[in-house]
């Protein structure tokens, strides 16, 4: 099946944590026009939680931002994807969350027992990645190469045409 992307841009910037509701604004903004209001408000979701957590925890500043939106037949994969310098301790706690989310038979109940964990400890609770997962409904994957952090989100969603 032969995919064409319909909507896509990178953002490289310093910015700071008040910058991440804009640029949420704005992919709200941008793919309503792809994408149901609900795919479009999940994208928006995924990019606040992952442009946070690439801001918050960079050792630079720097965040970096990709998102595409791919047409294939009556269907959309949309993929997000963060890049940032991270700590070795930060890198750590990341691969420890990424492995109890592949573990979790139920992203949602994951969710809710990570709020519970986050009220004793919310530095690095990683509700934001479980929030993407359980209510985004986007699969997460990370890799790193030395400190540098990539974080990537994908889903297929139907069509405006196809409901």
């Amino acid at each position: 099946m032969t995919q064409h992307v319909v909507g896509s841009f990178d953002l490289v910037f310093r910015p700071s944590i008040n910058l991440v509701s804009v640029v949420r604004r704005f992919v709200q903004n941008f793919y309503e026009n792809l994408l149901d209001g609900d795919a479009a408000g999940q994208l928006a979701l995924a990019t606040h939680e992952l442009l946070e957590n690439a801001v918050k925890y960079s050792l630079n500043g720097e965040a970096r931002l990709s998102i595409a939106v791919a047409r294939a037949a009556s269907k959309h994969e949309v993929s997000i994807g963060t890049r940032n310098r991270a700590s070795p301790e930060n890198l750590d706690t990341l691969h420890k969350l990424f492995g109890e989310l592949e573990r979790a038979a139920d992203p949602f109940n994951f969710y809710q027992t990570l709020m519970k964990r986050s009220a004793k400890n919310p530095r690095g609770s990683g509700l934001g990645l479980a929030r993407i997962v359980a209510e985004a409904d986007m699969e997460l994957r990370h890799q790193v190469h030395g400190d540098e952090l990539h974080v990537f989100g994908r889903c297929v969603v139907v069509t405006k045409e196809a409901l």
